[in-house]
């Protein structure tokens, strides 16, 4: 067949006539001699200055090959000297052949050295803006199925850089060791993405570094649409992984998926975004964190639904919300099986003998600018020393007002509610409490939230106190409100007032000292009273204390700023034990009540009867009567 032979001989001519004629390119045209050509034609489109300082390299057989060495892309106006973008050295290489069909398929494009330095000025101006001059209209679809293709086959970045600078606020970020991998772009299938960089925040700080890897990434900017099936993302301790998929994701951000942390250490992590050490009582606080939620993103909020996580022994659900731009209310509704509360708090301060511990400052400016709502139950909590059981706890924050409440929970025996309103609006603080105790075990709750054991019983408290001020002593010294209580069954531990009563007795009448000895506490069967908060100051009028043998009625006073208790009590015997220790008290049961004073601290208090003064009073009632008697012998009746 002469034909085939003769379109063999057409072909192979053809292909050795291209051979000479890319040789001849290559060997005959110089592309350094069009450097200046170049700048002009840049300076043209972008309004930058482009420096070409090393040599431009061409080849086109097999494939064309176009290499850049130290390049550089100037700034606008009022952005300094520096250059808007570098380059170290940059390869783009084309498959011939396919440029024949107006497809340009790129086997590869290479950067090294790359240095991006993102300016935003003082009036928020970025010196990337108005680089490409107005945007050209969009083709048609008839012209774009006329226009020239392109594929890309891999883009690797290595070595290289991006600087933001921030003027507004002298904040600077950096990603360093930057390196990125692509796979095929351009042909309409997910590409393969590897990227890794590590972040700081300037010369000398502390780096994270942020990883990400993805076996495809599909974006549609036509359509505006994403779709990462599977990713990976490290950033600094945390290992993330999910999938993404979002719609106009260039007009209104819309993108949705699923998030899962894999449990890890934290403290690093929080450290680095801090810029200072974590200090927590448990140092091992923060060190197994964890969560997979699922997540929706849009301009005004971002979403957190389905979640389950864990904060080293507690386990949550439920959902977090949080909004952006004007809108950045948190909104929540969370549940924990358990909470230990003490061991995220900060370490104790160890305090001299007789030493106090420093007023705390309250947070107004960040009381201020809060904005939250939500509710959170947890099954267990711990806070203070104390254990606290199905606890619920409503929030609400907005416009300096914050409210705590209402919460109720189990404690020790009985229930409590309670809410907790600070009105942060001015230049102090404004605090109001509102706390009630039903059926509490007093013991319990004085041992685990005040270290104590000088007072036990059951039953009732309620307060209801305001005060203000910028630190904790300032609220207490301005507390105003009511209080009362109702305990059965109990006692103050440290003075047993009948053993007091029966000593003074004996000293009086100089008697030996009596039996039984100091049990060392005074057991009640009811205790209560009312009072009224002044400056700081519980006032009671109306104390009341019933024993096995005594009754006992007083009044005085509370200062909560220094814990001074100064008590005048009324005590009347009413009853007597028959025989045995006690019952010597029996020529005082018809005695004038006997003053007891009660004096010291909440913590240390000391209880003194005045028994000689009741003693006289029933003296000088005697010495009355004789006289009268006395005195009617005398007048014969």
């Amino acid at each position: 067949m002469p034909w085939i032979k003769r379109l063999l001989i057409i072909a192979v001519s053809l292909v050795a006539l291209g051979a000479v004629v890319l040789v001849a390119v290559v060997l005959l045209v110089d592309p350094n001699d069009y450097k200046g050509k170049i700048s002009q034609i840049a300076k043209e489109e972008t309004g930058r200055e482009l420096k070409l300082e090393g040599d431009l390299k061409l080849a086109v057989f097999p494939s064309v090959a176009i290499e850049v060495r130290k390049a550089s892309l100037g700034n606008p106006p009022g952005f300094g000297a520096e250059p808007f973008v570098a380059i170290g050295e940059a390869r783009l290489v084309m498959r011939l052949w396919p440029l024949l069909r107006k497809h340009f398929e790129v086997k590869r494009v290479e950067l090294s050295g790359l240095r991006i330095h993102l300016i935003t000025d003082k009036s928020g101006k970025g010196n990337w803006e108005n680089m490409g001059g107005e945007e050209q209209p969009k083709a048609t679809a008839e012209t774009q199925s006329s226009s020239a293709t392109a594929t890309i086959s891999s883009i690797e970045i290595s070595d290289s850089q991006v600087v933001m600078e921030d003027r507004r606020d002298g904040s600077t970020r950096r990603l360093e060791d930057l390196n990125v991998k692509t796979g095929q772009i351009g042909s309409g299938k997910p590409v393969p993405v590897k990227l890794g960089f590590n972040l700081d925040s300037g010369e000398g700080s502390k780096t994270t570094r942020i990883a990400f890897d993805s076996p495809g990434v599909g974006v549609d900017f036509d359509e505006e649409t994403l779709d990462v099936p599977e990713f990976t993302l490290g950033f600094g301790e945390l290992d993330l992984s999910g999938s993404v998929r979002g719609k106009k994701i260039v007009s209104a951000r819309e993108l949705a998926g699923a998030l899962k942390l894999k449990e890890t250490s934290l403290r690093g992590t929080l450290e680095s975004l801090t810029g200072t050490p974590l200090k927590t009582r448990d140092p091992k606080a923060f060190t197994r964190v964890g969560f997979e939620s699922k997540f929706a993103l849009d301009a005004k909020k971002f979403e957190l639904t389905s979640f389950k996580g864990r904060l080293d022994d507690t386990v949550l659900g439920g959902s977090v919300a949080m909004g952006l731009g004007e809108e950045s209310a948190i909104v929540f509704d969370l549940r924990a099986d358990q909470l230990n509360i003490d061991r995220y708090r900060g370490p104790e301060e160890k305090l001299a003998p007789g030493q106090k511990a420093p007023p705390v400052e309250l947070p107004l400016e960040t009381l201020k600018k809060l904005n939250a709502r939500g509710q959170l139950k947890i099954g267990r909590a711990e806070f203070s020393g104390m254990t606290l059981d199905d606890v619920t706890l409503n929030l609400t924050a907005a416009d300096g007002n914050v409210r705590l409440g209402p919460t109720q929970a189990k404690l020790y025996g009985g229930s409590y509610r309670g809410t907790v309103s600070i009105d942060a609006r001015g230049r102090e603080a404004k605090v109001t409490l509102e706390q009630h105790l039903q059926n509490i075990d007093f013991a319990k709750l004085f041992a685990a939230a005040y270290d104590s054991k000088r007072f036990s019983g059951r039953g009732v408290a309620n307060l209801a106190v305001t005060g203000h001020g910028r630190t904790s002593a300032d609220i207490k010294r301005t507390l105003d409100g009511t209080m009362d209580f109702d305990v059965k069954d109990g006692a103050l531990e440290g003075r047993d007032l009948w053993f007091e009563l029966r000593r003074a007795r004996a000293l009086i009448k100089r008697e030996a000292a009596p039996e039984g000895g100091d049990t060392g506490r005074t057991k009640f069967d009811v205790l209560q009273g009312t009072g009224k908060f002044a400056d700081g100051t519980l006032t009671t009028d109306d104390l009341a204390m019933q024993t096995q043998f005594l009754k006992v009625n007083g009044k005085g006073t509370v200062a909560l700023p220094t814990s001074a208790v100064d008590l005048h009590i009324s005590t009347k015997i009413y009853q007597v034990p028959p025989s045995g220790a006690g019952s010597e008290m029996s020529d005082l049961k018809t005695a004038a009540d006997i003053p007891v004073r009660v004096t010291g601290t909440v913590t240390d208090y000391k209880i003194r009867p005045d028994l000689e003064a009741a003693v006289k009073g029933e003296v000088k009632e005697k010495l009355k009567e004789k006289a009268r008697e006395k005195l009617r012998e005398l007048l014969g009746g």
